[in-house]
């Protein structure tokens, strides 16, 4: 027969095992909580607000957003009266559980702005498209081309980095 001390040895290397188990259960369901997919109603709440106030009340923001996915929220006004000029479309993102931030897309009449907005509603300007409002034109043709290749090249890499975000589709804002 063996030594009961023996069984008590493995009762207890069985219970430190188990409590060790236990713990990172523990860890691993409050990192699954705070990792939670839903971006938090008062998180958004404030980005809706900020946006709002910047870009009009008539934007219709969606509900129960979560994070990293791509959403969209249209001027209402614009699409109930059928306006074609005064009106913003806002394509969007959440980002960072732990420090949320918000990457938009607003397309407006005829021009686009990107930027990045933190939760204490500060803003900073993102890659966005040059010569939305035309290019120079100079006495030296030469620089003119050369300004406007520049410009093409730069709005590529623009539209790539807003193609990765899910803010464009190859064939522009339209999806």
């Amino acid at each position: 027969m063996t030594n009961p001390q023996f069984y008590l040895s493995i009762i207890f290397l069985a219970t430190v095992l188990l409590s060790i188990l236990l713990r990172r259960e523990r860890k691993a369901k409050t990192r699954l909580e705070v990792d939670s997919s839903k971006v938090p109603n008062d998180t958004y709440g404030i980005f809706v607000a900020k946006l709002k106030e910047q870009f009009g009340q008539a934007l219709s923001f969606p509900e129960n957003v979560e994070f990293e996915k791509v959403y969209d929220a249209p001027d209402m006004d614009a699409v109930e009266f059928r306006k074609m000029r005064g009106y913003w479309h806002i394509r969007f993102k959440v980002w960072n559980p732990e420090n949320p931030y918000i990457d938009y897309l607003a397309s407006g009449d005829d021009y686009s702005l990107h930027q990045r907005m933190t939760i204490r509603g500060e803003t900073a300007s993102l890659e966005n498209f040059e010569g939305q409002f035309g290019s120079p034109i100079y006495e030296d043709e030469e620089k003119t081309m050369q300004t406007r290749s520049d410009i093409k090249a730069h709005n590529e890499k623009v539209q790539a980095i807003l193609i990765a975000k899910g803010f464009l589709t190859s064939k522009g804002f339209r999806s």
